[in-house]
């Protein structure tokens, strides 16, 4: 279970770093 969860966080955290070349930096202050 543990290592699903931590390669959910890691897939997450890879699509927001992808996402954040198209969305503003302002939304990523508000998160």
């Amino acid at each position: 279970m543990a290592c699903n969860i931590d390669h959910s966080i890691e897939d997450v955290m890879n699509k927001l770093e992808s996402q954040k070349n198209f969305l503003p930096e302002g939304i990523f202050k508000e998160l």
